[in-house]
């Protein structure tokens, strides 16, 4: 049964993305031994974003994630993960995932890796307290749950408006870990699910990545008015929503350095 990464990445102005998948496949190669597999998304997108970073800079651009919903299409692998371009591979951990009873796995719990919990306001999508989950990682099977989830998203993303007046959330900016909390919970016939036994280990946009040493990552975050704190991480992943601190091209070369 073949097995493999799918990274969906999209061409940018103004965000590397294809530079990040590039550097997060050959991440996964190094400690997964998978094959990986880039789909450029060329699809437009009216979505806006606005990013504020670790040096109090902000950066409105455009937000191109409409692909995400075509994964279980455009997975040449029997066994999928898939994986966002901005989430770094350090360790095998995933693997244990393969080769088993399950049909599709994603992250119902995050981990701020600075321990000052940036994510508090993600735990809950709506008004009503309903839980998110995360499409950043998935595991999934071709298999019939797997297609109907995906399905669904795709049904979720094209009545966009329609889902967001029903279930209580803004409909301002299509989300995908929204699309796939409500697809989840839709097929998995309103139970809690199936998730990863682990957290997702994350870095907000406002924290930092200041020194890669191999596998080990050292990390600049600030808590509330406090001066920077600094924590150090080792054969780790981590999801790094800083994008501008993957861009750095000190951080971006000793990441690619380690990765080769």
């Amino acid at each position: 049964m073949s097995k493999g990464a799918l990274l969906i990445a999209t061409p940018h102005n103004e965000i590397d993305y294809i530079g990040f998948a590039k550097l997060s496949a050959r991440l996964i190669e190094k400690h997964l031994g998978i094959d990986t597999h880039i789909h450029i998304d060329r699809s437009d997108s009216q979505n806006i974003r606005h990013f504020r970073w670790h040096d109090e800079k902000t950066q409105t651009v455009l937000w191109k994630n409409n692909s995400r919903t075509l994964a279980y299409d455009l997975s040449p692998f029997d066994q999928t993960l898939l994986i966002d371009v901005d989430y770094l591979t350090f360790n095998n951990s995933m693997l244990d995932y393969f080769d088993k009873e399950f049909e599709f796995l994603c992250h119902d719990k995050v981990w701020d890796v600075t321990g000052t919990n940036s994510f508090n306001a993600d735990e809950k999508m709506t008004r009503a307290g309903f839980p998110m989950l995360w499409a950043t990682v998935v595991y999934f099977r071709k298999c019939e749950f797997a297609y109907n989830v995906f399905e669904m998203m795709k049904n979720i993303q094209s009545n966009w408006k329609f889902f967001s007046n029903l279930w209580g959330f803004k409909s301002n900016n299509y989300r995908n870990d929204f699309s796939l909390s409500i697809a989840h919970h839709l097929m998995d016939g309103y139970t809690e699910g199936t998730y990863f036994k682990h957290k997702l280990p994350s870095l907000s946009t406002e924290d930092t990545i200041y020194r890669v040493k191999g596998s080990e990552l050292l990390i600049k975050y600030r808590h509330a008015q406090e001066e920077y704190n600094a924590v150090r991480i080792k054969d780790t992943n981590l999801h790094c929503m800083n994008k501008a601190c993957l861009m750095d091209p000190e951080i971006r070369g000793e990441l690619e350095h380690y990765a080769s």
